[in-house]
C-alpha cells in the first residue's frame, strides 16, 4: 500500500488508493524517512478554495507528494492541513514529483512539481490549477 510520512511517522494512506491501515504501514515503516536528509528540499505554498460552506468547519486537505523521476522514484511525503491554510513539506529529496491533494474522496489537485535543492520550492494550490469543478466539495445551500 501507499505510505504517508507525516510528522516522521508512517501512516496508512487509504484516501489515495492504497491499502491503508496500520498493518500495511508497519510493513513499509522502513521506507518512511525520519529527519532531514542532506541536501533535502522544502515544498511550501498556500491552499485556496472559495466555494466552502461558511457554516461548516473547513475540511481537512490531504496532500501526497510521490516521486516521479529517477532520483525520486519510490519516495512519498505527505501532510494534512485545513483547506485555505498554508502547507509545508520539509526534508524532500530534490527532483520531480506528482502532487495529489484531496478532501475525503474528492481529488482537487493532481499536478507535477520539481522540488529544488537550493531553497524553498513554492506551489500554491488554487482553483486556477485544479481540474475539479468549483462546486466539487459541495454546493453552497440554496443551490448557488
Amino acid at each position: 500500500g501507499e505510505l504517508d510520512c507525516l510528522a516522521g511517522r508512517p501512516l496508512g494512506c487509504a484516501g489515495f488508493g492504497g491499502a491503508g491501515g496500520r498493518r500495511a504501514a508497519r510493513a513499509d515503516e522502513g521506507r518512511c524517512r525520519r529527519g532531514r536528509e542532506p541536501g533535502a528540499g522544502l515544498l511550501q505554498g498556500r491552499t485556496e478554495w472559495a466555494r466552502l460552506d461558511p457554516d461548516r468547519p473547513r475540511p481537512l486537505l490531504q496532500i501526497l507528494l510521490e516521486g516521479d523521476g529517477p532520483a525520486t522514484r519510490g519516495r512519498r511525503y505527505a501532510t494534512r492541513v485545513r483547506l485555505n491554510e498554508p502547507y509545508r513539506i520539509d526534508g524532500v529529496v530534490p527532483g520531480r514529483y506528482r502532487l495529489m491533494a484531496q478532501v475525503g474522496p474528492v481529488r482537487l489537485w493532481d499536478t507535477s512539481v520539481a522540488v529544488r535543492d537550493d531553497g524553498p520550492t513554492s506551489l500554491d494550490l488554487t482553483p486556477s490549477i485544479s481540474g475539479a469543478s468549483p462546486d466539487a466539495l459541495h454546493p453552497l445551500p440554496g443551490g448557488s
